[in-house]
């Protein structure tokens, strides 16, 4: 089988793992374990895939990135790579419902979870300034809730909201990004060509109670602790070339605290220029 990774299908060798019942539709799905080695030229997209926690196959399959793992000999220009694979449901959903919310969804991925640990849903969906206002509720209150998804079952299920992710849509203001996405959904919709709001495209993060935990995250968390660790090490490099060139005479005292300042007073974090796995909406 051929899966598609850094940017192009390649064949592996499987090892056939137990499988499980889909929690979703109770068909019996296939788990894999690959083994193989890439050039370390390729390693930041084969990450990326891999984070992006989801794989196409050649068949049109998709398989969802369980645990993995990578090793690298210091003398070598590869790298090994380690990767369980959970093929994903075959499920296609044209709308879901939840808190008085009806909603048409253009994308969907069902992450099982490996049977072990919760399921996470990831649907995309494009809403108004009032949905969005209540989709926030939501999320700032992180209790269970009852979902339904039609195509899949008529019984709904039991999730929280984890912290959805979303872009304008049809912006027609030079100062915003139509293409970037965002997590700070609290920031005024621009205006249109005609003078309206726009609306916003959700990608929204559900995570079954099911097998949930304090200790699961999602791709929204994986984000926030990805974010985190950058702004903690842009600081200290910061710092330190800052001491460097008051130390060198590069640079006054003055100079440095105005850098400083200057960092204080900019404008909010934006994430949508932070690289994080891709959005399920992007082929």
């Amino acid at each position: 089988m051929k899966l598609r990774l850094a940017g192009e299908f390649r064949e592996f060798e499987l090892e056939e793992q137990e499988g499980r019942v889909s929690r979703a539709t109770g068909s019996k799905l296939r788990s894999i374990s690959i083994d193989f080695f890439t050039p370390l030229a390729l390693q930041e997209a084969v990450e990326n895939d891999l984070n992006a926690r989801s794989i196409k196959a050649d068949d049109g399959s998709t398989w969802n990135v369980g645990n993995w793992s990578s090793t690298h000999n210091g003398n070598s220009d590869r790298k090994r790579y380690e990767v369980d694979l959970h093929e994903s449901d075959d499920i296609t959903v044209e709308q879901i419902s939840f808190q008085d919310l009806e909603l048409t969804v253009s994308h969907y991925a069902h992450d099982d979870g490996g049977g072990t640990g919760p399921a996470v849903i990831r649907a995309v969906v494009e809403v108004t300034e009032e949905h969005a206002k209540h989709i926030r509720s939501l999320h700032e209150v992180s209790s269970y809730f009852d979902l339904t998804r039609s195509g899949v079952t008529r019984d709904p299920i039991r999730v929280r909201l984890g912290r959805p992710t979303w872009q304008w849509i049809e912006s027609r203001d030079p100062d915003q990004d139509p293409t970037g996405f965002t997590t700070d959904t609290h920031s005024t919709p621009p205006r249109n060509a005609s003078g309206g709001q726009n609306t916003r495209r959700f990608e929204l993060v559900f995570v079954t109670e099911d097998g949930d935990s304090e200790d699961v995250q999602t791709p929204s968390d994986w984000q926030d602790v990805w974010v985190a660790r950058w702004a903690r090490e842009n600081r200290a490099q910061m710092s330190a070339l800052l001491s460097e060139l008051v130390q060198t005479g590069c640079l006054d005292t003055e100079a440095a605290e105005r850098v400083v300042q200057a960092g204080k007073n900019s404008d909010p974090l934006d994430l949508r220029r932070i690289p994080s796995s891709a959005p399920i909406w992007q082929d």
